[in-house]
């Protein structure tokens, strides 16, 4: 099994934002406890305010997979399905390396 990483770009219509935004807060605490969450976070794209990306690795596919299952993130995609998403990219990447970066001399 290797570790996999979700990055996700959301975009939404002005009047969506703020709601796509709570409903995110409900989601995160409980998403970081969960078995096989290494790494999970939303974050405004700063040229863009109706940009949201989220940024996620899971130990594996499976657990990815058993997240999308939970209450919790059911409730999300509840809270989310009536607002205006004007367009969303989510790719997953399985990682067989995870390091720091170092920067060039």
């Amino acid at each position: 099994m290797s570790r996999v990483a979700v990055i996700a770009e959301v975009k939404l219509a002005p009047g969506s934002i703020g709601p796509y935004i709570e409903a995110a807060k409900a989601a995160l605490e409980p998403t970081r406890r969960e078995a096989g969450c290494e790494r999970y976070g939303f974050g405004l794209d700063v040229a863009d305010p109706h940009t949201l990306w989220i940024s996620e690795q899971w130990s594996s596919k499976e657990a990815l997979y058993q997240h999308l299952k939970t209450a919790h993130i059911r409730a999300f995609f509840a809270a989310v399905e009536h607002l205006d998403i004007v367009d969303m990219d989510a790719r997953l990447y399985e990682i067989d390396k995870i390091g720091p970066i170092e920067l060039p001399e």
